[in-house]
């Protein structure tokens, strides 16, 4: 019998320092806080200095782990980049310690995330759920089956023997045993993350080939999984830790509507407005009770 345990984890977000991330970080906030983990959230802030718009950025002042650092991903026209860069940063200087999972500012904490006896066996789990379109999967295959080829000969081993890896998707949770390898692991990620946006621009998918590449290049260093993880919207996944928006509610409601480019505020409903007027599944029904406990929190 497998059994699940809490563990003291930290759990790590990148974003900008915009008007568009704070929205969203204000209810990532505001799901630690209803579980009383606002202490083991970090927080790493790409510089930002467009304006912002008032009325979301009350809990991220008040809690959570935060460092402002250089916006790299901005400087390259690549802002994924700030998230390799900033686990670097919080690595280096200590803001973060293992275990730690990776997440999205575009998530909820539903329920916090527990290791089997198992799941410790492993240096690298990954949520093995997301919607990801079978066109990207063959471009990224298609981009790093080179570099794996050249993996296996000078590994003097076999392709269809090297481990078949779980595609890029958050929470991404590193063990206590992936600290040896971790400086190792994270500074091959960004090499790796620059040479394919070098090779084949911002347009393509340049994050999660240099993951899935990198993940297949350490696979004599550490074990990975999958586990399911985080669901979308519109799924009822009532046992998963995190949900994930970034699909939306269609054709009703999606991040994308609510960028607030330059500080632009849009007329009409905001994001909460919206998604409070629309709740087609358990998970939507969760997330209202996150945003009405953060309008509470904040006097809304």
């Amino acid at each position: 019998m497998l059994i699940a345990k809490r563990i003291k984890m930290q759990y790590f977000v990148s974003a900008e320092n915009s008007s568009y991330f704070y929205w969203q970080l204000e209810l990532l906030i505001e799901s630690f806080l209803m579980q009383g983990l606002e202490n083991d959230l970090v927080i790493g802030l790409a510089e930002n200095n467009d304006q912002k718009i008032r009325g979301y950025s009350s809990n991220l002042v008040r809690y959570g782990n935060k460092f402002i650092h250089q916006n790299e991903g901005r400087d390259a026209d690549y802002l994924p980049l700030n998230r390799v860069h900033a686990i670097r940063y919080a690595l280096a200087y200590k803001l973060i310690k293992f275990p730690f999972a990776i997440i999205h500012a575009d998530m909820i904490l539903k329920n916090p995330i527990t290791l089997s006896n198992d799941d410790q066996e492993y240096g690298i789990i990954i949520n093995n759920f997301e919607e990801i379109s079978e066109g990207e999967t063959k471009a990224v295959k298609e981009e790093i089956a080179p570099s794996i080829a050249k993996l296996a000969e000078d590994r003097k081993a076999k392709i269809e023997d090297l481990p078949k890896i779980p595609f890029f998707s958050a929470p991404i949770v590193f063990t206590e045993q992936m600290e040896y390898f971790a400086d190792t692991f994270f500074t091959r990620l960004q090499f790796n993350m620059l040479e394919i946006l070098k090779s084949k621009g911002e347009k393509f998918p340049c994050e999660r080939a240099a993951w899935e590449l990198t993940l297949t290049e350490s696979f004599q260093h550490c074990v990975m999984k999958g586990k399911f993880m985080a669901a979308s919207m519109m799924h009822d996944g009532d046992n998963v830790n995190f949900i994930h928006y970034k699909s939306g509610i269609p054709p009703v409601f999606h991040k994308k509507f609510y960028e607030y480019n330059q500080g632009i505020y849009y007329a009409g409903s905001g994001p909460y407005e919206t998604i409070l007027e629309h709740n087609p599944t358990a998970s939507t029904a969760f997330v209202h009770q996150v945003i009405k406990s953060r309008n509470k929190r904040c006097g809304k």
